[in-house]
């Protein structure tokens, strides 16, 4: 934990660790909403928190990384120390306040690109000093998201409780952030030129999918990324949110490509729309595509 805490610059960190992550994380900030510690197949490993009058403090899911090796947990400690380290220097994208810059799902959107940033320029820093790439985005990772993003759509889809337009929205954004953050680990020893990625790496599905849902978008988010500074180099406010807005468009860009568009609510108190705009025929081949995937995984 101190090697990777050292690497990045922010030796003097405070650690917890706990069998009780959860608990811990809402008893050490009881204003946030409920702590959720699933994220789709996989569990959160640790979370960095800023308190109020307080030093940051990494909280970390004992039960979840002490049977890790050695270098997995260096990793981790390095990339969680990359959240203090832009906090401390005040190099966290900024964000406007959640519904009240804009309507609430483009809120979401621009919290998405925020975090996909920070964790970009973290991935990118630790791909510049020389760690391997994170597990999140391995060739076995990224197959597994895809597969996690085709079930959570078409579970939108299917819910009687979608007839909600903010509960639908709700859940295909939350999906979209999910897979949206998974690309910005992978896109981080990419743009820092110490990795690389091929849709062969894939199955079957996973090529389908890439091909049919992210290509157009990952090649736009790439370029993007290029352009971004990795933790720990000085970033400006105006490019920052400059940068922001532009990843909030690549992120429509992967919406449009998943079947979805919001429409409107670019000022407080707009009208806007979530709308279903993928074809018939496209979401019915998706559909038999997914069926046939977790027929081959036995579900």
């Amino acid at each position: 934990m101190q090697r990777g805490l050292d690497a990045i610059g922010q030796p003097g960190l405070a650690v917890l660790v706990t069998a009780d992550f959860v608990t811990a994380v809402e008893r050490l900030n009881p204003d946030s909403p409920e702590y959720n510690a699933e994220r789709g197949s996989g569990v959160v490993a640790a979370k960095t928190l800023y308190l109020p009058d307080a030093p940051a403090l990494v909280v970390i899911n004992g039960s979840a990384v002490l049977d890790r090796q050695d270098a997995e947990i260096e990793r981790l400690l390095a990339h969680e120390g990359g959240h203090a380290l832009l906090h401390e220097h005040g190099g966290s994208t900024p964000l406007p306040p959640l519904y009240t810059s804009y309507s609430p799902g483009l809120s979401v959107l621009h919290a998405t690109a925020a975090v996909a940033i920070e964790e970009l320029r973290i991935e990118r820093r630790l791909a510049e000093l020389g760690y391997p790439i994170a597990e999140r985005a391995a060739p076995g990772e990224i197959e597994e998201r895809l597969f996690e993003l085709s079930c959570e759509i078409f579970e939108a889809l299917y819910d009687p409780r979608s007839a909600d337009v903010w509960t639908f929205a709700k859940a295909v954004l939350e999906a979209l952030h999910r897979m949206t953050v998974t690309l910005s680990y992978l896109a981080g020893p990419i743009v820092a030129g110490t990795g690389q990625f091929s849709r062969s790496q894939l199955s079957n599905f996973g090529q389908q999918t890439w091909t049919e849902v992210m290509s157009r978008s990952w090649h736009d988010r790439l370029q993007l990324y290029q352009q971004i500074p990795p933790a720990g180099t000085p970033y400006g406010h105006e490019q920052a949110s400059a940068d922001r807005a532009e990843a909030v468009e690549v992120d429509r860009k992967l919406l449009r490509d998943l079947g979805f568009t919001i429409g409107g609510g670019t000022r407080p108190g707009d009208q806007w729309s979530f709308l279903r705009s993928g074809s018939d025929a496209t979401l019915t081949a998706r559909w038999q595509q997914l069926q046939a995937e977790a027929n081959r995984r036995g579900l």
